[in-house]
C-alpha cells in the first residue's frame, strides 16, 4: 500500500479553513462580504457567544435557487470570476469560492435562499454536518439568503482553545463591521449580539452619499468625530482619492480610526499609513492620530488583491505615485503648503526635490490645472516599498 494518499475531501478543507476561518469574524468577514457581492441593501448579522455558539447573516440581495445552493459549497465554486484574465480586474469582495466550503468544514451550517423574482412562493434550505451535506429542504424564506452557523470549531477542540472570551470575539466582530459600514455607508447594517443591538446604520438609498457617510462616521465613532470631518478630494486620471479626515484637534491615540478602502475593499497598508502621516507631521504631534476614512479608486488592473485568503494586503503596481496622491489630497483638505487653485492632474510627480511641471494634457476636451505640490517637510522616501512588497 503506497504511503502517499489523497486526502479526505473534508480533510481538505479543513486544512484551508486554517487559513480562511481564523476566529468568528472571519466567518463573519466572508459571509457579509458574499451579500454585498450578491447586491444586498440590508444585512443584519446576529451572534451568540461571541460567535461560538451561532452566527447568523440574513440579507436582501438576489438570493440563489436550488441549484445554485447546492454548487455554492462546492470549494472553488464561484459566480465571480471565470477566466485567469478575470484575476487582474477582480472587481467584487470574493472571487475563490473558498468561503462556504471552509465554514461548512468547521461548523454546523444552514443556508436558507431564495432568488429575487421567484415566482415560487417558497425557498430552499441545505442542511451542512461538518460539511456534507444532510438534506435540502423547501421552507417558507423570503428573498435573499440566510445562512446559520452554529457550533463553530466543535469538532476542532485544539482550535476552538484558542479562541479568546466572547466580549473578546465580539469586539473583533464589532471592529470589523465598523470597517466595513464606513466602506459601503448606502447599505443598511444591524449587528446584534445576544439579542441587543451593538451597531447598526440606516443606509443610504435615499441619501446623499456624503450624508450617509457622515452618519457611518457617527454611529462608528461617534458625532464629535462626525462633525469634525474635512473634505478629502483628489480626482486624476486613472485614480482618485476621497472621503474625509478630522480636525487636527480631533484625534486618537492609536491608528484604530484610520481606515483605507482600495475599490472599496477594507485594506491594512503601511505605504497609506506613512502617506496619512507625511501629509500631518507638522499638524498632529505626540503620538497622535487623526481620524481617517479615505477611498482610493484605482484600475482594477494596477492593484493586486490575490495576495493572501483574507484579501487584507494588496499590492499596488505605482506605490510610489499611490503614497504621492494620498499625501497631497489629505494636505489640501487641511488647506495648508498645497497651492490654493490647485485641483486635479491626470499623473502624479512624485517631486521629493524641484522639478517644473507641466500642464496636463486635457482630460474630455477641457484643460486640467497643474498640480504644484510643495513640501512643508522631508519626507523619507526610501521607506516605501517597491511593487514586490504587499501593504
Amino acid at each position: 500500500m503506497p504511503r502517499i494518499q489523497l486526502l479526505d475531501q473534508n480533510l481538505i478543507n479543513q486544512i484551508a479553513a486554517g487559513e480562511v476561518i481564523e476566529r468568528p469574524v472571519s466567518v463573519v468577514k466572508e459571509l457579509v462580504e458574499n451579500a454585498l457581492d450578491a447586491g444586498a441593501t440590508r444585512i443584519t448579522i446576529e451572534i451568540a457567544d461571541g460567535g461560538k455558539e451561532r452566527i447568523k447573516v440574513a440579507d436582501n440581495g438576489c438570493g440563489m435557487d436550488k441549484a445554485d445552493l447546492e454548487q455554492c459549497i462546492i470549494r472553488h465554486a464561484t459566480s465571480k470570476i471565470s477566466t485567469q484574465e478575470d484575476l487582474f480586474r477582480i472587481s467584487t469582495m470574493g472571487f475563490r469560492g473558498e468561503a462556504l466550503p471552509s465554514i461548512a468544514s468547521v461548523s454546523n451550517m444552514q443556508i436558507i435562499s431564495k432568488p429575487c423574482g421567484s415566482a415560487e412562493p417558497h425557498g430552499y434550505c441545505l442542511y451542512l454536518e461538518q460539511s456534507r451535506i444532510d438534506h435540502i429542504d423547501k421552507v417558507p424564506a423570503q428573498e435573499g439568503t440566510t445562512i446559520i452557523v452554529e457550533d463553530l470549531f466543535a469538532a476542532i477542540p485544539a482550535r476552538l482553545k484558542f479562541l479568546k472570551t466572547a466580549e473578546t470575539e465580539k469586539s473583533h466582530i464589532r471592529e470589523y463591521l465598523s470597517k466595513l459600514m464606513l466602506s459601503r455607508a448606502d447599505v443598511q447594517y444591524t449587528f446584534i449580539s445576544n439579542g441587543e443591538i451593538v451597531l447598526s446604520t440606516q443606509g443610504g438609498q435615499l441619501l446623499d452619499a456624503d450624508i450617509a457617510l457622515r452618519n457611518a462616521v457617527s454611529a462608528v465613532y461617534g458625532s464629535r468625530v462626525a462633525k469634525s470631518l474635512r473634505k478629502v478630494e483628489l480626482d486624476l486620471q486613472d485614480f482618485a482619492v476621497s472621503g474625509y479626515v478630522s480636525d487636527p484637534a480631533v484625534v486618537s491615540g492609536t491608528r484604530g480610526g484610520q481606515n483605507f478602502f482600495v475599490n472599496n475593499r477594507y485594506i491594512v497598508s503601511p505605504i497609506l499609513n506613512k502617506a496619512l502621516d507625511a501629509a500631518v507631521s507638522d499638524l498632529v504631534y505626540g503620538g497622535k492620530y487623526p481620524y481617517a476614512i479615505l477611498f482610493i479608486k484605482i484600475a482594477y488592473e494596477q492593484v493586486d488583491v490575490n495576495v493572501h485568503p483574507a484579501k487584507r494586503e494588496v499590492r499596488f503596481a505605482e506605490s510610489s505615485k499611490v503614497f504621492e496622491a494620498v499625501r497631497a489630497a489629505v494636505r489640501k483638505a487641511y488647506n495648508t503648503d498645497i497651492t490654493q487653485n490647485v485641483e486635479t492632474r491626470h499623473s502624479v510627480e512624485t517631486q521629493y526635490h524641484p522639478v517644473e511641471t507641466q500642464h496636463a494634457a486635457s482630460l474630455q476636451g477641457d484643460a486640467v490645472p497643474e498640480l504644484n505640490l510643495k513640501y512643508a517637510h522631508n519626507a523619507d522616501i526610501s521607506a516605501i516599498p517597491a511593487y514586490d512588497n504587499v501593504y
